[in-house]
């Protein structure tokens, strides 16, 4: 089925992340006991739509509905009454158990089976209809608490609708909260709060079209060289499908090559009526994609995250050497010659870039189409929806503020530009091969020569100065002596 189709793509969470979701569970005692070893707290996977903003925190009650707290209202169809419309259920009435809330506002916080009728982007957008706050969706794989953390449910093309959070927990743990709620209120606490990691997750929805997109990668290339296997980037294209019949009244939109799905992959225009089309933009986009698989790696898996130096060092590059305005064909953005030319550049084999396009275009524009985000432009780090401004500086905060262990090459960046300067030619040294004892003799020796040139220069201008006044004393002992002469010339 279609929805059980785009529910099953999900995506691994960020290699060593410690939290995804939470859900901190106030009351009862008797619920929270259930989850001793956490102190209370449930831990959860996310979902691209409606993701969550850092620092938020959501305080209600966990509601139910007459469908799943009674299994005996089930109709045989399972289709009419799955939550997937507004016509499906309708809330029960609290009944006792109250908590100490410190003046802070009580929610509705709607607890569903994640099901397979219809997506969960759909039944959370539902739920955001009937006022709810928040969903905690109850997987039905039958996946293991850890299992399930690692999942974030991707988008069924309406997710931009979606204004409230949801969390996915385990159906071990769905059963538990149910149970709790037949009984009494189940009050809890969803957070959202930064999550940390030794490696910090960084996720980029864009288009190779997109100017404000290219400024910022630029910006923030030389950032992403220091992080390097620490920050484990990675580039998610926007780009969507239609079928093959209605292709031809997308307007130049879509990439000439069908898909085993009878579908087309389809790209914005970024230049309206100028010369570049959306197709040329999917095509840059497998290039990139294909660059990003074919040269990321990392020095050591477990540890470390995948880093591609030949990524960015063309997406830093094309915009300058293949311009939107160009006239010449051959020389504007979007066409493979320019593009190719750029690699070669840079040293990269272009015969693998070309066999990777030709034999897994399709797989990976499909992988993108499916990956949405909220938006076209969006940036998650950490598995989180960063809702910063898209400017290097800020976003190397949020960054760096994402690992467990506070890194000295964030620090380095971040405080001051001359610190960021030294950091920048120290690591552009060691990466020419030059050691680091090397690096540091050559900083003392500039530092020692720095200081003697001050102090050659410092006795340069006292002598200067010195000069400078015994002509002019030189000169008022003149000046005074020509006027007691023209004195004598009188008489007096």
């Amino acid at each position: 089925m279609l929805a059980m189709w785009l529910d099953s793509f999900v995506v691994s969470a960020a290699l060593c992340i410690t939290v995804q979701a939470q859900i901190r569970i106030l009351s009862p005692e008797s619920l929270k006991s259930q989850f001793s070893s956490s102190e209370g707290v449930i831990h959860g996977g996310t979902a691209v739509f409606g993701a969550p903003y850092y620092g938020e925190h959501v305080l209600g009650h966990l509601r139910g509905t007459q469908l799943r707290i009674d299994p005996g209202s089930f109709h045989s169809s399972g289709a009419k009454d799955d939550h997937c419309s507004e016509e499906d259920y309708s809330f029960e009435p609290l009944a006792g158990g109250t908590v100490e809330t410190q003046g802070e506002r009580m929610h509705d916080i709607l607890v569903l089976e994640h099901g397979t009728w219809c997506t969960a982007c759909k039944k959370v957008r539902v739920a955001q209809a009937k006022g709810v706050k928040a969903v905690i969706l109850v997987d039905q794989t039958g996946d293991s608490d850890k299992q399930v953390q690692e999942k974030i449910l991707g988008d069924d093309g309406f997710g931009q609708e979606v204004k409230i959070p949801s969390i996915l927990v385990s159906r071990a743990t769905g059963d538990k909260l149910f149970a709790a709620m037949r009984q009494e209120t189940v009050v809890v606490e969803l957070a959202w709060d930064i999550p940390q990691s030794q490696v910090v997750s960084v996720d980029f929805w864009w288009s190779s079209g997109a100017k404000d997109s290219q400024e910022f990668l630029m910006r923030f290339a030389e950032s992403a060289e220091v992080l390097s296997f620490k920050m484990q980037f990675t580039p998610r294209y926007y780009v969507f499908d239609v079928s093959d019949s209605m292709s031809s009244a997308m307007g130049g939109l879509c990439a000439d090559r069908i898909t085993s799905y009878n579908t087309r992959h389809c790209a914005p225009d970024p230049d309206g009526a100028g010369p570049i089309t959306g197709a040329d933009v999917a095509n840059e986009d497998v290039r990139q994609l294909c660059l990003w698989h074919k040269t990321s790696a990392a020095p050591d898996p477990v540890v470390d995250a995948p880093y591609s130096a030949a990524w960015w060092a063309y997406v830093s590059r094309i915009y300058a050497f293949c311009p939107f305005e160009e006239e010449v064909a051959s020389n504007r953005f979007g066409s493979r010659e320019c593009s190719y030319r750029v690699m070669k550049s840079l040293n990269i084999d272009t015969d693998i870039i070309d066999h990777c396009v030709r034999h897994h275009a399709d797989k990976y524009l499909e992988e993108s189409a499916k990956s949405v985000a909220w938006s076209e432009q969006a940036l998650r780090i950490n598995g989180w929806r960063y809702s910063g401004a898209l400017d290097p500086e800020i976003v190397l905060k949020a960054i760096c503020s994402g690992y467990a262990t506070p890194s000295p090459a964030c620090e380095e960046l971040l405080n001051g530009w001359l610190r960021r300067t030294m950091m920048l030619l120290r690591h552009r040294a060691t990466k020419a091969l030059m050691s680091e004892d090397t690096f540091g003799f050559l900083m003392g020796a500039i530092g020692f020569l720095t200081v003697i040139n001050a102090y050659l220069y410092r006795g340069y201008i006292k002598r200067f100065l010195k000069k400078q006044m015994r002509e002019e004393v030189m000169l008022e002992v003149q000046s005074q002596m020509s006027d007691y002469a023209k004195l004598e010339g009188t008489g007096i």
